[in-house]
């Protein structure tokens, strides 16, 4: 398997985006909280950051898969050992149905606030709502970054562990052939000096039955 899974560096990418999007979003409803009379200026400030947060979820999509419009409900990936997998669930931040985090965002107690859709009740009567609601939007995005940034640490390490042991691997079978090497040259060695020892015998054999020889003649 390929320990490469460049969907959740797509999705790591977007979250950090995102984040730093929303970021700017609280600023521009902050600003609205404190001068009404911006109200319209902060709302169309708001609105394109909207779009644009809703552009990098579009885009956030590899290898077929976006982990953050809903479109799946999990991925399991393979750690390239065996049969080893990591599953990851997905967050739906926006969907076709709207019925992603950031179209209905809450903290569990507020109304909810539609940040990609904002209308100027959100940053006028609704505006304390509002603000609450991104920074429960900042919290939700956060957390899944590190969601997908400990499944990127797992899929690393993983990785890391198996090219380590493919080394050790090649390093044992490079001292086996070694030392099987070593083992023929001492046994080709020890035949070369029975050859030798043999010959020398024979030689030596020969000479004392020519000397017995001429001692009968």
């Amino acid at each position: 398997n390929n320990t490469n899974k460049p969907e959740l560096d797509a999705a790591s990418t977007a979250l950090s985006s995102i984040a730093s999007l929303l970021g700017v979003m609280q600023k521009s409803a902050e600003d609205a909280q404190s001068n009404s009379g911006n109200a319209t200026t902060d709302l169309a400030s708001m609105q394109q950051t909207a779009k644009s947060i809703q552009a990098i979820i579009n885009s956030s999509t590899s290898n077929g898969v976006n982990l953050l419009n809903g479109s799946t409900t999990s991925v399991v990936f393979g750690l390239g050992i065996g049969d080893d997998t990591l599953t990851l669930t997905s967050v739906d931040l926006a969907d076709a149905s709207t019925n992603g985090f950031l179209q209905t965002a809450t903290n569990g107690t507020t109304s909810t606030t539609n940040l990609l859709a904002l209308t100027n009740t959100d940053v006028t009567t609704n505006i304390a709502t509002t603000l609450t609601n991104i920074q429960a939007a900042i919290d939700k995005v956060n957390g899944y970054a590190t969601t997908v940034g400990t499944a990127q640490s797992t899929v690393n390490m993983v990785a890391n562990y198996a090219k380590s042991m493919a080394a050790n691997y090649s390093d044992l079978a490079n001292s086996i052939t070694a030392a099987d090497t070593a083992t023929l040259a001492v046994k080709q060695t020890a035949l070369q000096t029975q050859i030798q020892l043999a010959t020398q015998a024979m030689s030596i054999a020969n000479t004392m039955q020519q000397y017995a020889v001429k001692l009968l003649g």
